[in-house]
């Protein structure tokens, strides 16, 4: 019985260990997590653009805002918090394809509505490039 239990506890630590440290949010993937709804043809729908190399956000409200935000963001456990010059996102990911919306403290005007859900659109990938270029041009 004893040669049985120690492979046993074994096995059990090592899944503790290994298995039991990953968050939700480490499996964010880099691109445009697009929100869900109807928009109007023409409006731009509201996405977040992510580059998980860089620690890197872009946030273009589409019809929620008067502008769109460019900064870093940071994770802390299941949360994104994404920060530009003041304004402060907060996103819950939910896993690595959805992030929701749940508060902005900002100096600019934008309404998304709270429990929004983003949504990874693999059509929008992206470089690092691409979301500077982004940025310059807004």
């Amino acid at each position: 019985m004893k040669r049985y239990i120690f492979p046993l506890v074994f096995c059990l630590m090592a899944v503790l260990l290994f298995g039991g440290c990953t968050s939700v949010a480490d499996t964010l993937v880099h691109g445009d997590y697009k929100m869900e709804g109807e928009f109007d043809e023409g409006v731009e729908t509201p996405y977040v653009r992510l580059d998980t190399e860089l620690g890197e956000f872009l946030l273009a409200p589409g019809p929620h805002g008067t502008f769109a935000d460019y900064g870093t963001y940071a994770l802390d456990g299941d949360t994104l918090l994404a920060t530009s010059y003041g304004n402060v996102y907060t996103f819950r990911v939910v896993d690595g394809n959805t992030l929701v919306f749940e508060s902005a403290k900002t100096t600019q005007f934008i309404d998304l509505p709270i429990g929004a859900r983003f949504v990874y659109a693999p059509e929008g990938n992206i470089n690092a490039d691409d979301l500077l270029h982004a940025a310059c041009v807004l």
